[in-house]
This record gives structure tokens, C-alpha cells and sequence, in this order.
């Protein structure tokens, strides 16, 4: 990843040249996509889900796009910039941490399956707050919303337990996981008895017994963006649409 030195930033790069308006070619651009930390998910969802249209229509792989995929694949290159940027450091000053809280969040729609992971890091000189992590993709068809939330519940566990690893283990920190589905809520907080499905998903997410789940209206999930796909979620770091009034929405 491209690194600033000057404004300690990191760059999602997406390649400029104009890419084959082909099967081949919109795999092949999005190949070229290296984004480690989920940082632009949702613009690569909206990728994939072109994507998986024109596999769907049995284009060949060196044959143009039909006119209504060409549309879509053209207009979404025309929406890119060169680069997307993101702060490389979480905390904002430099010294000791007294408290992290880590925040994981998931969604669903018929689209995409997304998760994301914001840090709370507070420190005598005040509180940071920012993304640390995010990911990704395309909903399996078969399955109902409700099913899908499960999943994107498990990825957001996944995902947070992931990074509370990484962390240093003198550093052990509050872990809050937020979801807008009651029924994925009930499963698993409700200890009941589930068809296998649901069942062996639950119990995945209650093996990690150290997370505190809770409810999120969809209108405030910044998960919501990355399972259904648009802009990067590197606009909404600041925590505009996960935070109000400068605190997590409990």
C-alpha cells in the first residue's frame, strides 16, 4: 500500500488505465485492486456484483459487454479516483492508551454480505475514534435476509477477533458487536434450539463469549454501506453515520 510519510496516510490504489470491456477485462482490473484492510469494500462489492452479472449472462470471456452491462461497468469506472486515503495511525496523540474499545458491525441485504471494525482509543488527552478494518462480498442467493444477517454477524465477530489478536496482550479491550436485526439478535442471545443452519453459526459467534452484542438501527450501521455497495467507507471514518454527539450510539 502507498504510504505518505509527510501525512501519515495510507492509499488504496485502483489503476488508471482503462480496462478491456470484456469478461476478461473486469477480472483482470479487479485483481489489481490491493486493499488488505477492506478500506474501499463497498466500491469492490459494487465490482464484484458487475461481475457476477456478466458471468450470469454467459459472456464469453473475450467478447464485448452487452449494452446495459457496459453501462453499469463504465459508469462505476467513471465514479473511481486514483487512490483512496486513510489515516495510518488510530490514536491521536502520542502517549499512553488507558482504555480501547473495540466496535464491529454487520449487515446484510439481498446485494452483500459486509462487516466493519471501529476502534475507541482513549487517552488523557482526549478520545480517538476511527475504522480499523472492513470486509466484504456478494450474498449468497439461496439464502433468506434473516440468514444473511447471521452471516454478516459472524464475519463482524470474525473480523473483531481478528484484530483484538494483533493487539499487544497487556492491551485487552471492551469488544461491542452491533447488528439491525432482532431475529439475529434473539439466535444469538436466546440459547434456543436452531436447525443446523443457524445452529452451528451461533454457536461459531458464541465461542467468543468476550463480546458484548447489541441492536443498531440501520440508518446508523456503517455496515450498511458495505453490503450493499457505493461509496468507500473511508468517507464515513470520521464516525458521522456510527456516532452521535461524539459517542458510540449505545
Amino acid at each position: 500500500m502507498k504510504w505518505d510519510k509527510c501525512n501519515d496516510t495510507l492509499a488504496v490504489i485502483f489503476p488508471e488505465e482503462e480496462g478491456q470491456k470484456t469478461k476478461r477485462g473486469v477480472l483482470s482490473k479487479l485483481a489489481k485492486v490491493y486493499d488488505p484492510l477492506g478500506f474501499v469494500s463497498p466500491l469492490t462489492l459494487v465490482w464484484k456484483q458487475v461481475y457476477r452479472d456478466v458471468c450470469d449472462s454467459k459472456t464469453p470471456w473475450d467478447a464485448n459487454l452487452n449494452e446495459k452491462l457496459l453501462q453499469r461497468w463504465e459508469k462505476w469506472e467513471r465514479s473511481l479516483l486514483p487512490e483512496e486515503t486513510v489515516l495510518r495511525s488510530i490514536v491521536s496523540h502520542q502517549e499512553e492508551v488507558t482504555e480501547i474499545e473495540q466496535h464491529t458491525f454487520g449487515d446484510a441485504s439481498i446485494e452483500g454480505v459486509g462487516a466493519a471494525v471501529y476502534a475507541v482509543v482513549r487517552q488523557p488527552s482526549g478520545t480517538s475514534q476511527q475504522l480499523v478494518t472492513a470486509k466484504s462480498r456478494l450474498a449468497k442467493r439461496s439464502l433468506t435476509i434473516s440468514r444473511l444477517e447471521l452471516v454478516a454477524a459472524l464475519m463482524a465477530a470474525n473480523l473483531v477477533v481478528n484484530v483484538c489478536n494483533a493487539l499487544p496482550k497487556d492491551q485487552i479491550p471492551s469488544i461491542y458487536a452491533w447488528v439491525d436485526s432482532l431475529v439475529v439478535l434473539h439466535w444469538i442471545c436466546g440459547q434456543g434450539s436452531y436447525k443446523q443452519f443457524v445452529a452451528n453459526r451461533v454457536a461459531k459467534i458464541c465461542a467468543h463469549p468476550e463480546i458484548q452484542w447489541r441492536y443498531v438501527p440501520t440508518s446508523d450501521n456503517p455496515a450498511d454501506i458495505a453490503s450493499r455497495g457505493g461509496e468507500s467507507l473511508l468517507q464515513d471514518q470520521s464516525g458521522s453515520r456510527t456516532l452521535k454527539n461524539g459517542q458510540i450510539i449505545q
